[in-house]
């Protein structure tokens, strides 16, 4: 039966919501992604920023990168966060695919890593810690699905 539900949870209808909602209620975590799918990480600090888009610092975290995996959560929550306080009114968010994560450029993946505190089943991280090179190559994906409203510095 998982299995079943697994392969219908990227399709955008009423029985991918059902495979979803379930995953999420059971905290099933989710062993594959398709390349297809996208992802989006928050601007949320104005020191990320340099002539409006990120820098490639934004993709260079030791713990792993983290972002969320956008057909489980919702624009707002991934731009907001899930701590308490959430980021600020001003953060953006960013939007890049699975594919150009597993590019030759990039050549990371992605892991469904579900947390339960602050909970966020959508969130998910990077296999591999970033090279400069492998994170000036993934900033060629990107784009803006929410700007950011930081004040130019």
């Amino acid at each position: 039966m998982i299995n079943r539900l697994t392969g219908l949870l990227w399709e955008k209808s009423f029985l991918g919501w059902l495979a979803r909602t379930i995953h999420r209620l059971l905290w099933i975590r989710i062993l594959r992604i398709p390349d297809s799918q996208r992802l989006w990480r928050a601007v949320y600090n104005p020191e990320q920023i340099r002539d409006g888009k990120p820098k490639h610092g934004f993709f260079q975290d030791k713990r792993g990168l983290s972002c969320d995996l956008s057909i489980l959560t919702t624009l707002e929550k991934s731009r907001r966060g899930t701590a308490t306080p959430p980021w600020p009114d001003e953060s953006g968010l960013i939007e890049f695919g699975v594919a150009d994560v597993r590019s030759l450029e990039v050549a990371s993946d992605v892991n469904h890593f579900p947390v339960k505190n602050p909970r966020n089943y959508a969130h998910c991280q990077l296999t591999t810690k970033l090279t400069t090179d492998q994170a000036k190559a993934l900033l060629k994906y990107c784009k803006y699905v929410v700007d950011h409203k930081f004040s130019p510095t």
